[in-house]
């Protein structure tokens, strides 16, 4: 100690307990103690014991002023300084050496970070537009379903059909959110407003619930969509955040997790969390690039049902994975289990850009011609990437901005033979056919749904009843339909056994509805009593997984009451609102509908197919062709072609022999050179 002479210390310890700091941190000043820094370390006393970041050795502009704002803007009862909070436990999955924690720290290095403002303008977002394979569009192009019906549920997600410069051609789309009128109907929420303008608070969750809801995931919801490794997951160091709270959002909103109530919240809040305070765009990771597919997938851990962050996410996976060469196959001696993980991510980004682009009705992502990727080994998952690029070439074909007019009936039957080929093609173990709906395996179920839903996109431009397309003969018969129609009440029954495929990945639900599409559409004209039953049921299941935070999920069973309303309760033509809007461009409303009246004796149409002068009689086989009432009946008269072993998503790389020797070289091609004489022939031509 110093003596009152003011003489020196008598040793060097003395000293250094009494050095004073040129200022006090931020956390001693607030609470208005003595700042004792420690000798050759950045941090006092007080701030080591209390394990807080200490600021004594930071400039002061930089600190003080930006921490007051902080905690003056953050909520009551929030403490970021307390001392509880760095005491949360971190997940038992996480090894101890991981920057990121999960609960309330994950953000602590963010804490002095203010909340944004918003830099929206007026509105949240500006007006976004949807196109013909949406929801939306396909109910307002459903020249059976009385439109007024849906006059409720647009104004209430703010959809709104804009007609084309060509007759009867529309978009649809979803009106921005205004934030000076209260009283406009696209008046947003504060909730809404909130979740654009504030940077929410990461809410805590308990580790043994996360790590329970992760074990669900691995035994529940991996096995059909193997994107993520149980044995890499674990064995990871350290683990993504957004990858753990989208595998726990997965497991959250399937009921039968039976997740405490607010969990699915608390994922989109941390998720939300996240993409504001991570610069997820600075960086490519697989970890990160698996919990951007998932989140995408779901599209059910975006707050709110803008759908913004679904797409945005998966567009930024997909550059991502681009960057680290997943498209593209290597040589490289990388362990098998790492060359096959990353072949099922780079698949798992192909189906979610199939089947979200057609569900929002936007532009592909992804080009199949700058992939060499060879598929994964895993068949049902093999499969259904498979049928997801079936889809994206019906897409491309039907629905875009110049719909059928460039169609050629030649291409159209190319195609039908392909889907029907690769149906053929299913190994036992994949096919519905010899199971009944309640034992069908999952992957099985799984592929048929998405069957169903693949092949009405393509069938619907040439339904003949109502609508017509003067470039195209090509058309389905009653057999095609019915056999549709079969599958689409295979589907229905499936779903009513596998409830938990249905609430975790967005596609099946998106499915089960085209499935009711189509029995709407086959009872509209039949009566038969079966299709009404079923239509019932999909009600009933859409009733029995409803969760309040799943927003695409109830929009879709909203659509499917819908259905179910309009089929119990069936109005007359002269008593309907019919709609205007065509499927696609070059296929057109017709001005009258054929007197044609379903038979249930001869299970076909009977009736008068003339219709007015100057339009296109109804094809001749949609009457007179007997229809099929099982899923094992062929959709097409003809026998379809052989279907090759497929080995490359880039269908471009089937036919090269340098494909199959450079990666499988076990594999081999089936000769898929037949006759001109072999190929299948429409049994019927159309009328002219």
């Amino acid at each position: 100690m110093l003596d009152p002479q003011g003489e020196q210390p008598e040793t060097e310890e003395a000293f250094v307990v009494r050095m004073k700091a040129a200022r006090a941190c931020d956390l001693c000043r607030r609470k208005r103690r003595r700042c004792e820094p420690l000798p050759k370390k950045n941090v006092c006393k007080q701030c080591l014991q209390g394990k807080q970041e200490c600021t004594w050795v930071l400039p002061i502009s930089e600190t003080r002023h930006k921490r007051r704002a902080h905690v003056q803007n953050s909520p009551p009862g929030d403490d970021s300084d307390s001392p509880q909070s760095s005491k949360r436990p971190r997940h038992p999955l996480l090894r101890q050496d991981s920057p990121v924690i999960l609960g309330g720290s994950l953000f602590s290095m963010v804490s002095s970070i203010s909340p944004p403002k918003p830099s929206f303008g007026y509105a949240l977002s500006e007006t976004k537009l949807r196109g013909p394979t949406t929801i939306t569009h396909m109910m307002h192009s459903t020249s059976t379903f009385p439109t007024e019906l849906l006059e409720a549920h647009d104004k209430k997600h703010r959809t709104y059909a804009e007609m084309q410069q060509h007759a009867g051609d529309a978009i649809i789309r979803v009106a921005s959110l205004d934030l000076n009128s209260d009283s406009h109907p696209s008046s947003p929420s504060l909730r809404e407003i909130d979740s654009v303008s504030k940077l929410p608070t990461p809410a805590y969750m308990e580790p043994a619930l996360v790590e329970r809801l992760i074990r669900f995931y691995f035994d529940v919801h991996a096995p059909s969509f193997p994107v993520v490794s149980k044995d890499a997951f674990i064995s990871s160091a350290p683990l993504s955040p957004v990858l753990v709270y989208a595998m726990v959002g997965i497991s959250a909103m399937t009921l039968s997790s039976r997740a405490p109530k607010g969990t699915l919240e608390a994922v989109q809040t941390n998720m939300s969390a996240l993409r504001r305070t991570e610069d997820f765009l600075s960086r490519s990771t697989l970890h990160e690039i698996q919990g951007h597919l998932l989140f995408a997938l779901t599209m059910e851990m975006e707050q709110g049902s803008v759908g913004t962050a679904v797409w945005n996410s998966l567009g930024m996976a997909i550059r991502q994975a681009q960057e680290l060469g997943l498209h593209r196959e290597t040589t490289s001696n990388d362990p098998d289990d790492h060359v096959e993980a990353r072949r099922n991510v780079w698949g798992g980004l192909i189906v979610a850009d199939r089947w979200i682009s057609a569900f929002y009705g936007l532009p592909m992502m992804i080009d199949l011609s700058d992939c060499d990727r060879v598929f994964p080994k895993d068949e049902g998952f093999k499969s259904l990437i498979e049928l997801s690029i079936l889809l994206g070439r019906v897409v491309k074909m039907c629905y875009t901005p110049t719909g059928v007019i460039n169609v050629k009936d030649e291409q159209a039957q190319a195609l039908a033979n392909e889907i029907q080929s690769w149906l053929f093609a299913l190994p036992p173990t994949l096919s519905c056919v010899n199971h009944s709906p309640e034992h069908a395996p999952i992957s099985a179920g799984l592929l048929n749904l998405c069957y169903v839903a693949v092949q009405f996109f393509f069938v619907r431009p040439f339904m003949r009843l109502s609508h017509t397309a003067d470039s195209l003969s090509f058309a389905i018969t009653v057999a095609d339909w019915q056999a549709l129609a079969a599958r689409a009440r295979y589907g229905v029954l499936w779903s009513e056994h596998h409830l938990d495929q249905l609430q975790a990945w967005n596609f099946s639900l998106y499915c089960l509805f085209i499935c009711c599409l189509i029995l709407y559409h086959t009872y509209y004209r039949s009566r038969r009593p079966e299709e009404l039953t079923t239509i019932l049921k999909s009600k009933a299941i859409m009733d029995s997984i409803y969760h309040p935070d799943c927003h695409a999920r109830s929009k879709i069973a909203e659509v499917i009451s819908l259905l179910s309303d309009a089929a119990t309760n069936p109005r007359e033509d002269a008593a309907m609102k019919r709609t205007s809007i065509n499927p696609t461009r070059g296929v057109r409303l017709r001005k009258r509908e054929p007197d044609l009246r379903w038979r249930a004796d001869t299970n076909s149409f009977a009736g008068d197919p003339d219709v007015e002068n100057g339009e296109k009689p109804v094809p001749s086989h949609l009457v007179a062709s007997p229809a099929a009432d099982t899923p094992s009946t062929p959709i097409y008269s003809g026998n379809p072609l052989p279907y090759p072993i497929p080995v490359n998503v880039n269908p471009l790389m089937h036919g090269l022999a340098a494909a199959t020797n450079l990666y499988e070289p076990e594999l081999t091609f089936l000769d898929i050179a037949t006759d001109s004489s072999q190929h299948s022939q429409w049994s019927t031509e159309s009328d002219s």
